[in-house]
């Protein structure tokens, strides 16, 4: 339960600080904004089946610690970043903390759905892909309207 809401502390604060570096404290425009978040999502979104599959046939330890090192890493790897960090870099920030959400993201949902059939156990890790990228979807699409 303390890694859910880690994972979710740190996601939320990373979705709600990040656009706002972006746009605030590096003066990029809204559709680059999207632009620069759309590697995490594509990171978290298109292994999440191939962690879904590892999960089901090793469990979630060899998952949870590595996924655990580097969400802490990447968080504080973006702790580092100021005004005068490059936008590559930010980048590359957030996709280590992203590589570390998208293996920790399987987890709570597995207990509940390993009862289902086989056929749904590994597709439960696909939720992933459309969640991943809609902050960046969304912000370049509010950059085309105004």
């Amino acid at each position: 339960m303390v890694i859910v809401f880690v994972r979710m502390a740190t996601m939320l604060g990373s979705v709600v600080v990040l656009p706002l570096h972006f746009q605030t404290g590096l003066g990029v425009s809204t559709l680059t904004t999207g632009l620069l978040l759309l590697p995490g999502g594509l990171v978290q979104g298109v292994p999440s089946p191939l962690i879904g599959r590892i999960h089901d046939q090793v469990g979630p330890r060899p998952l949870v610690v590595p996924g655990a090192l580097l969400l802490a890493g990447g968080q504080w790897w973006l702790s580092t970043a100021g005004a005068g960090t490059g936008l590559g870099a930010v980048v590359a920030m957030h996709v280590v903390f992203c590589t570390g959400m998208a293996m920790l993201m399987a987890l709570p949902p597995a207990p509940a759905t390993s009862a289902q059939a086989p056929r749904w156990a590994s597709s439960r890790s696909l939720r992933n892909l459309p969640s991943g990228s809609n902050s960046a979807t969304s912000a370049a699409k509010s950059d085309q309207r105004g």
